[in-house]
């Protein structure tokens, strides 16, 4: 890996980051309203909460991050990874009576790494990701 290669990765890695930080904040915030509003389990809270802040994250990081066309099929196969991240996740929690904060850290940060992973090598795969400045 050359020197720019390294740098476009970064840039890449930060833009995602960036739009990271505006879905997180979604997520969050639905979850919370659910667990403590509404009274649900943490698998549902944290899948409805993902499911809220999806669509925000693929437009987002469809056109800004990786410069890509928007399709259902690369929008269902994003949900799909991800819902089944955010499934499992609450579940564990739930099973290990983890308190909500732990779960919502640990989903977002295991969020981060995975989603930039699948998106960069799976979902925007055929684009130019080279971010323009």
């Amino acid at each position: 890996m050359n020197i720019q290669t390294c740098k476009d990765f970064i840039r890449l890695f930060i833009r995602y980051f960036a739009v990271g930080l505006i879905n997180t904040s979604v997520h969050w915030a639905v979850f919370y309203t659910c667990f403590y509003g509404f009274h649900k389990s943490q698998t549902i809270a944290n899948f409805i909460a993902f499911c809220c802040s999806t669509s925000c994250n693929f437009f987002l990081n469809a056109k800004w991050t990786f410069n890509s066309s928007v399709t259902v099929t690369k929008y269902i196969l994003l949900f799909i990874f991800l819902g089944s991240l955010s499934l499992i996740m609450g579940y564990i929690a739930d099973r290990l009576h983890l308190p909500s904060l732990i779960t919502l850290i640990g989903f977002s940060g295991t969020c981060l790494v995975c989603g930039f992973l699948f998106s960069k090598y799976v979902i925007f795969k055929d684009t130019n990701t080279t971010t323009a400045t």
